[in-house]
């Protein structure tokens, strides 16, 4: 079944890849269709045969496609929404301002507060582990996400060339690595 739901969502995906340029060419369709009854006859006025209709309705699917182009550029180039886009969606993500996620209180209970005791910069690691106890004593599903995460840690089987990596992290902060669940609320 996962398999299924994977395939599933590449498609998706892979749909939404394209999905403005299907919407931009279906538009433009749609609208050539609907306007070729009501303008048709102006083209035959300059010297197009009404016979050749396929040609007419070419002729207005090039305008509408072409509009809509010149629509999507302005929009990029002079008027730029998008960027007050961006802004709006950083500024309405909790996790981009004070939330944290799981594998990030791990990162910095481990590498970066150690990091900051070795390099005696004690402000910053209160701060630090102060951010880390708020976010979990605030959000229990964070809590129970981080004690996931540490139980896989402990139960995981190190390969050799993790063992490597690891032997030279333990060297750096003269400390050996063990994750506890205590450790992450004091």
């Amino acid at each position: 079944m996962g398999s299924v739901k994977k395939s599933l969502m590449l498609l998706v995906w892979r749909f939404q890849q394209i999905n403005s340029m299907i919407l931009i060419i279906g538009l433009s369709f749609t609208l050539t269709l609907q306007s070729y009854k009501y303008i048709s006859w102006r083209f035959v006025a300059l010297g197009i045969p009404a016979k050749l209709d396929w040609l007419i309705m070419l002729i207005i699917f090039i305008i509408i496609f072409s509009g809509a182009i010149v629509v999507g550029i302005i929009y990029d180039s002079i008027m730029k929404l998008w960027i007050q886009q961006s802004i709006v969606t950083v500024e309405r993500n909790p996790f981009a301002k004070e939330k944290i996620a799981a594998k990030v209180i791990l990162n910095r209970k481990y590498f970066f507060n150690p990091l900051l005791e070795k390099a005696n910069l004690k402000n910053e690691l209160k701060f630090s582990d102060m951010w880390i106890e708020r976010n979990m004593e605030d959000d229990p599903i964070l809590r129970k996400d981080v004690y996931r995460i540490i139980n896989w840690v402990n139960e995981y089987k190190l390969k050799s060339e993790d063992k490597r990596w690891l032997q030279d992290v333990e060297k750096i902060l003269k400390k050996t690595y063990a994750p506890k669940t205590e450790d992450i609320i004091k």
